[in-house]
């Protein structure tokens, strides 16, 4: 290798690090903080608003996503979809581990009451009202992602392993097994 060409690797090198630490000192601290692996709680954030944020499955990378023909509605339909940056792929995280969904119908990831206790319950959006069927912790982080469970069963959720893989997928609880249809990755925006 000649002097200029190593001159000139070299260079870029320094300059595609500059430029990954510009970056990086400009993303706002929920950003920066789930690149390093950490999730920031809920009420944590001061100074602005809630970060959105995307939950993309980390079975198929895929992204959680209320069905766009019924988001204003209860009982809306909660499941995978080609990620495409539209609000109702959108989550924001609030107080009481309540997690609404960006599009602004002021509707929260819901678990269905009347399936609760069984492997498949119904994951939907539903008008917010605290109810523990509606609080989910984020935990569990290995190298697939993070398990999200519901407060009131302590099932995970869950892309059903029956229809993942295409559009539509069924999201679900389940009884928590560390399989990566039970991983999540969370993307800050």
């Amino acid at each position: 290798m000649t002097q200029h060409h190593f001159r000139r690797r070299h260079l870029m090198a320094v300059v595609a690090a500059a430029v990954v630490a510009g970056l990086m000192a400009t993303l706002p601290a929920p950003a920066r903080a789930s690149m390093s692996g950490h999730v920031v709680p809920a009420g944590t954030v001061t100074g602005g608003p809630v970060p959105k944020f995307r939950w993309v499955s980390a079975y198929d990378g895929r992204c959680v996503d209320a069905d766009a023909n019924r988001i204003g509605v209860n009982g809306a339909r909660v499941q995978l979809w080609d990620c495409n940056y539209s609000s109702q792929q959108l989550w924001r995280r609030e107080s009481a581990a309540r997690i609404r969904n960006g599009h602004g119908t002021r509707r929260c990831l819901d678990a269905d009451l009347g399936t609760i206790e069984d492997n498949g319950t119904r994951v939907q959006l539903w008008a917010c009202n605290g109810r523990s069927n509606q609080r989910w912790r984020i935990t569990g982080r290995d190298a697939w992602g993070w398990e999200i469970r519901n407060a009131h069963s302590g099932r995970c959720l869950d892309a059903d392993p029956t229809t993942v893989g295409s559009r539509g997928s069924k999201v679900q609880l389940w009884d928590c097994n560390g399989s990566p249809h039970q991983r999540w990755r969370i993307r800050y925006f």
